[in-house]
């Protein structure tokens, strides 16, 4: 994870601190092709953490120059001390770790710094001499060579600049527990100003470094899916699946049928683990500590992330925000949604909105594992497990998962039939100089999106004043090269003024290009209960992703996009994304069937799987006796006639977009009775009754077959 670090460790550490065979150094060495002592530049500073809250600061020096160097008589200084080192040698493109806290820097990057000079004190390869120590408020810290000659600076916060080296302002003033990195790591390019080390991410004290990575999925490992429709299948098909090990990661999970499917995994043998955010905004739900609390009563290990800086606690990244499931190592399950009723819902056709992709590959599934493994080490400061929390109630009575109203979606997942390209972006890691999403969509010719939560103007670490969103202005840069672009945004009213911002804004710039302003909020009438989702289709890839269009979520917070290149994947979502793009304006067909001749009175089940739908049936209602009440409800209904006569019975289906159809059947009882003067009479009394609208049984019955994604029509279940 950190290659630039474990390089000394292998080699030039040996130089520095010895071990059992070799001892420290304590003079200059004689190395074949050692770079001169007084070449400039050839040793740069590339990472400084100078707002240290526990007496932790580090630096890194390391090696740009073609040959190697002996660090013999180099010195670093800010002015008030100086770090004079004893002997070792740096290989070319090397660096090495010095800080004062071995112990606290162990902990947070799960290895030890090549140098340890405890408090700022002379240790094994340096001497120390003054007051060496990085000024919260702002320092100037320089890099001499032997023969005096200024290899690297670096100015930041009020520092004042040296004499020689540093050029132009200093580099912004940092906060407590930020750490500073060159943006150009590897090669080390050093210009000596600021813009060398301004970057748009902002590093926490023991932050990781996860490169994007990708693999070529075979056919048959990829499988597609959406919230509410069919997330909860796919989710408790990866944990029922596995038989070694769950790897579950969410900012909440309060799903009962997720917990009830991880207690059974652990019951089985299974390791199971989770990590959840341990202050999700409003704090943690009752359910979630119920849910979690559970987890740890039947053996699940279950850690938490979370950090306070008044109690010394600096936490890695910001917000827990990624949502994801590893099992065995070689299934890697990623959506937009948390682990909660409403994103993962027993109720397939209401709940939020979410796009979610399955890949069993085991290079991503691994790489995934060990990013769980990393985040989830109970030797960083920020992680504890669930067991020592204050609020873990081991006495908390377990939650069940209720029924399902509609257990049947009007989306299915789909598993590829081509293979694809699939890549991982972890962040705040993927996003060093800006979202990784705005090149991706600058380099399309095609846009649809769906989004939670936007604003159009942000305030980033290193900005005096608010910018434009480089995530919108890239839709917009499409728009403006001729690209085409649509999409919709959450209504909910605590996002209804930043998102109606941005629609307003790509409406008008939409306009100005001469394109149609394909922008809007999800309409009320939607079954969709929230816009949830953070995905885009792009051509002929599509990103699935936990990052909602704000500065936090590529910056700092921890979140995972799985970007597919694969035709076949955007044509899915694509066709997910039309179903809440053209509202549904089109009644259902209501059946209730052929009609019925009784010779006596009796009873007889009356039938509405004729009934059908372009997308859902959400409820369906027979009213008996006319009065315009439900008497029964579900696709099969049993009507008892009391007595002879003619009795004629409504039925009313309504689909999920709130449209209504019906029809009647008419039950006859005795050949040639007379219609019933008293309809209430032909059934028992009701104590109770309720519209259709609120009937708590339904059925899902579904027609539409474009693309074969449909479900064909659902008969016979309530």
């Amino acid at each position: 994870m950190r290659a630039l670090r474990s390089a000394v460790v292998s080699s030039a550490l040996l130089f520095i601190l010895g071990s059992a065979s070799m001892h420290p150094v304590s003079g200059p060495l004689a190395v074949p092709s050692v770079c001169a002592d007084d070449v400039r530049a050839s040793l740069v500073i590339v990472e400084f953490y100078p707002c240290a809250v526990s007496s932790d600061e580090y630096l890194v020096l390391c090696n740009r120059a073609a040959e190697a160097v002996n660090l013999f008589n180099w010195t670093v200084t800010d002015g008030e001390g100086v770090i004079r080192f004893t002997g070792g040698v740096l290989l070319p493109g090397e660096s090495l770790s010095v800080s004062e806290n071995a112990t606290s820097y162990m902990s947070v990057y799960g290895e030890a710094p090549g140098m340890h000079l405890p408090g700022w004190t002379s240790g094994d390869g340096a001497a120390v001499s003054g007051m060496f120590r990085l000024a919260d408020a702002g320092d100037a810290i320089e890099v001499v060579s032997p023969g005096g000659a200024a290899s690297d600076a670096v100015v930041y916060g009020d520092g004042l600049p040296p004499a020689a080296g540093w050029t132009g302002g200093p580099v912004p003033g940092l906060r407590q527990g930020e750490v500073l990195r060159r943006l150009s790591y590897e090669d080390a390019l050093d210009t000596d100003a600021a813009g060398d080390w301004t970057r748009f991410q902002e590093l926490k004290y023991g932050y990781t470094d996860h490169g994007p990575v990708s693999s070529p999925v075979p056919a048959g490992r990829l499988t597609f899916f959406t919230s509410p429709d069919c997330s909860l299948d796919v989710v408790l098909g990866a944990l029922a699946g596995a038989t070694r090990t769950i790897r579950l990661c969410a900012y909440e999970l309060s799903s009962a049928s997720v917990c009830a499917c991880l207690c059974e995994a652990r019951s089985g043998g299974v390791d199971v683990r989770v990590l959840v955010d341990a202050l999700p905004a409003g704090g943690m739900s009752e359910s979630e500590v119920l849910c979690i609390s559970g987890l740890v009563r039947e053996g699940v290990d279950v850690r938490v992330v979370g950090g306070n800086l008044d109690e010394g606690v600096v936490r890695h990244f910001g917000a827990m925000h990624a949502k994801y499931v590893v099992a065995d190592g070689e299934r890697l399950v990623t959506l937009s949604e948390n682990f909660v009723e409403a994103g993962v819902p027993t109720d397939r056709v209401f709940g939020n909105r979410g796009w979610g992709v399955s890949v069993t590959d085991l290079a991503l599934a691994s790489f995934m594992a060990s990013v769980f493994d990393d985040d989830s080490r109970l030797e960083r400061p920020d992680v504890w497990s669930w067991r020592d929390d204050p609020r873990c109630d081991l006495g908390a009575e377990f939650p069940e998962a209720g029924p399902s109203a509609h257990p049947e979606g009007t989306l299915s997942p789909v598993t590829s039939t081509l293979g694809a390209e699939v890549s991982l972006h972890v962040s705040p890691d993927a996003s060093p100089v800006g979202p990784f999403i705005a090149p991706l969509i600058s380099a399309s010719d095609e846009v649809v999106f769906e989004q939670f939560q936007a604003e159009l103007e942000w305030t980033t670490r290193w900005s005096s004043a608010p910018c434009l969103s480089p995530v919108i202005g890239a839709v917009t840069g499409v728009l403006q090269a001729g690209g085409s672009a649509r999409g919709l945004f959450d209504g909910s009213w605590y996002n209804l003024e930043d998102n109606g911002e941005a629609v307003s804004y790509l409406a008008a710039s939409a306009l100005a290009a001469g394109a149609p302003p394909s922008f809007g909020l999800l309409t009320n009438e939607s079954p969709i209960t929230v816009m949830h989702n953070k995905g885009l289709v792009l051509d002929g890839s599509c990103v699935i992703s936990s990052n909602n269009w704000v500065y936090p979520s590529f910056a700092r917070n921890r979140e995972l996009a799985v970007v597919v290149r694969s035709e076949e994947a955007s044509s899915y979502y694509l066709a997910a994304f039309e179903l809440d793009w053209v509202p549904d304006t089109s009644a259902p067909v209501a059946d209730a069937g052929p009609d019925i001749v009784l010779p006596a009175p009796g009873e007889v089940v009356l039938d509405a799987s004729g009934s059908v739908d372009d997308r859902a049936i959400a409820d369906v209602s027979w009213d008996f006796d006319g009065d315009g009440w439900e008497d029964a409800s579900g696709v099969s209904a049993t009507f008892a006639p009391r007595s002879l006569g003619t009795f004629v019975i409504r039925l009313v289906v309504e689909d999920a977009w709130g449209n209504v159809a019906s029809d009647t059947v008419v039950v006859t009882v005795g050949p040639g009775a007379e219609p019933s003067k008293d309809p209430s009479s032909a059934v028992p009394a009701v104590p109770w009754a309720l519209p259709a609208c609120l009937s708590a049984l339904a059925v899902t019955v579904l027609a539409a077959r474009k693309l074969n994604l449909l479900r064909p029509s659902t008969r016979g279940k309530g």
